[in-house]
C-alpha cells in the first residue's frame, strides 16, 4: 500500500504496518476506491411505511450517521478491528395514524480478520447496537449483528466470497447468505455479483467512480410501543446510484439517489423469505463524505 502525501501520521504508519504483513487486500490496479474507515452520511427517504403495534403508518424520514472503524494489526497473518457507529433517525408523520418522533441509534462493531494464505482469508465480526426514541416511556433496545465470511482469490482479477450475516432482535431473527464473486474486468470496470448487495462499477479515473447497485435500506424498522421497544430490521434494501467524487487526498465525496424497500434472499425465523423487487418503492438521496485508503500492489 502506498500512503497518500494528504493522510495524517498515524494513519500512515497503520498503512506502512499492513504494507509490511501478509495481508493482500488487492493485486491488481484498479480505479475503485477502497471502502471507507471514516464517515458522515445523510439520507431522506421521502416515503415510509412503518409498523407500530402492527398498525401501518405513513412517514418520511431522515437520517444523519457517523461511523469509524480502525484496523490493529496483531501479527503478520492477523487483526483486530475495532469501530463506533452513531445516528440520529427522524420520522415525521404523514397522516393522523402516527406521531412524529426521533430515535438514537448507537453501535460498537468489532471484527477479525485472518490471511490464511496468499488465496484465503476469513473475517468474522459482532457488532452490538442500541436504539431509544422519544416516545413516552420507551427506553434503550437493544439488538446483536454479526457474521462470518471467507474470500477467496481465484486469479488478479476474479475473487470469491461466502459466509452469513445474523440480525437478532427483540422481533425477528434474520439469517442472511452472503455468496458471491467479484471482477475486475478491467480497470476501469468491476462486477460485484455478490449476495445481497450486487452492483456494477465504472470508474473513468482514480478519482472518480460510479455505483448501481443495492446496499442496505434505512426503512424497515418495528415499533413496539406496548413493550417501548423500537429496532432496525435488516431485511429491506436500496436500489441506487452513486457518484463517488475525490475532494483532495483520502477524503471523498458521495451522492446516491435511487428507490428502498426491495427484499432480498433471507432466512427469517424457520422461513425462506424470497427477493421482492417490488417493494414499497420508496426514493431516496444521501450524500456522504468519507475518508477512504489508497492501496497499490
Amino acid at each position: 500500500m502506498t500512503p497518500n502525501t494528504g493522510t495524517p501520521a498515524p494513519a500512515e504508519n497503520i498503512i506502512e504496518r499492513f504494507a509490511q504483513s501478509d495481508f493482500v487486500f488487492q493485486r491488481i490496479t484498479t480505479n475503485v476506491p477502497l471502502p471507507p474507515l471514516v464517515y458522515i452520511t445523510v439520507n431522506d427517504y421521502r416515503e415510509l411505511q412503518l409498523d407500530i403495534d402492527n398498525q401501518a403508518s405513513q412517514y418520511s424520514h431522515r437520517s444523519l450517521s457517523q461511523a469509524a472503524v480502525l484496523p490493529f494489526l496483531v501479527s503478520p497473518r492477523d487483526a483486530l478491528v475495532v469501530g463506533e457507529w452513531a445516528a440520529k433517525h427522524r420520522f415525521t408523520a404523514h397522516d393522523n395514524s402516527g406521531h412524529s418522533f426521533s430515535v438514537t441509534s448507537l453501535g460498537l462493531p468489532i471484527g477479525w480478520v485472518r490471511q490464511i494464505n496468499y488465496d484465503w482469508q476469513l473475517a468474522s465480526f459482532v457488532f452490538p447496537t442500541a436504539y431509544k426514541a422519544d416516545l413516552p416511556e420507551s427506553d434503550w433496545s437493544e439488538e446483536w449483528m454479526g457474521g462470518v465470511f471467507g474470500r477467496y482469490v481465484q486469479h488478479e482479477t476474479l475473487w470469491w466470497g461466502f459466509g452469513l450475516f445474523i440480525d437478532i432482535n427483540p422481533g425477528t431473527n434474520l439469517y442472511l447468505p452472503y455468496l458471491g464473486f467479484s471482477w475486475a474486468y478491467t480497470k476501469e470496470w468491476t462486477i460485484s455479483a455478490v449476495m445481497p448487495w450486487p452492483a456494477v462499477l465504472y470508474s473513468p479515473s482514480e478519482n472518480t467512480s460510479f455505483r448501481l447497485g443495492m446496499s442496505p435500506s434505512g426503512t424497515s424498522w418495528f415499533i413496539d410501543q406496548k413493550e417501548s421497544e423500537i429496532y432496525y430490521e435488516w431485511d429491506g434494501w436500496n436500489l441506487g446510484l452513486t457518484l463517488m467524487q475525490r475532494l483532495q487526498g483520502n477524503f471523498w465525496l458521495e451522492l446516491e439517489a435511487g428507490v428502498s424497500g426491495l427484499r432480498s434472499l433471507s432466512f427469517t425465523d424457520g422461513e425462506w423469505q424470497g427477493s421482492d423487487i417490488k417493494g414499497n418503492d420508496t426514493p431516496y438521496v444521501g450524500l456522504q463524505l468519507s475518508w477512504r485508503p489508497d492501496e497499490s500492489p
